[in-house]
């Protein structure tokens, strides 16, 4: 069993629910600036992706590379776009 985290399932993850918000029926159900912001994200995460680039999905990258830093920025401003959409979230 491995521990600690697992920082390609973060972006499997993201890729996951923009696809389902990508599905007319469920695009409503959040804010279309917060989906360009995670879509953002997303190809951000797909530059990072592929051969020869694991070394950018390491406990040590994930801390201190521009790639995550830029990661946290972006991620910092969709979430700010959600608390302005809606304020009441318990995202904070």
């Amino acid at each position: 069993m491995t521990t600690g985290l697992r920082f390609d399932e973060l972006a499997l993850e993201l890729d996951d629910a923009l696809q389902i918000l990508s599905v007319p029926e469920y695009a409503h159900l959040v804010d279309k600036a917060v989906i360009d912001a995670a879509s953002l994200i997303d190809r951000k995460f797909a530059e990072m992706s592929g051969a020869g680039k694991a070394h950018h999905w390491t406990p040590e990258a994930a801390r201190m590379s521009p790639e995550w830093e830029e990661i946290r920025r972006l991620a910092g401003q969709a979430v700010e776009l959600m608390e302005l959409k809606h304020p009441s979230s318990p995202i904070a």
